[in-house]
């Protein structure tokens, strides 16, 4: 399932999508020009993340495999990658 959603600044789009696996869903941010997508989720599940109005916030519902579903808050910034 793909859903898409433009900033209010019409700057960039922000995209939940499955684009490193069919397994896992994740939220994205791109460019409005385009160009490479930014994850924004890290754990590895589905993940169903609504940025808040405020474009500041992201709730974030959360699930794996052996997990249920748990409710995340974080700020709107791509995650650091341990090690990176």
């Amino acid at each position: 399932m793909l859903s898409v959603r433009q900033s209010t600044d019409k700057s960039h789009f922000y995209l939940t999508a499955s684009q490193d696996s069919p397994y896992e869903q994740h939220l994205y941010e791109m460019s409005g020009d385009g160009g490479p997508l930014t994850r924004l989720t890290r754990k590895p599940g589905k993940h169903a993340a609504i940025v808040s109005p405020d474009e500041r916030w992201v709730a974030d519902i959360y699930s794996y495999t052996n997990q249920p579903p748990e409710l995340y808050v974080q700020e709107n910034r791509p995650l650091v990658e341990p090690g990176s």
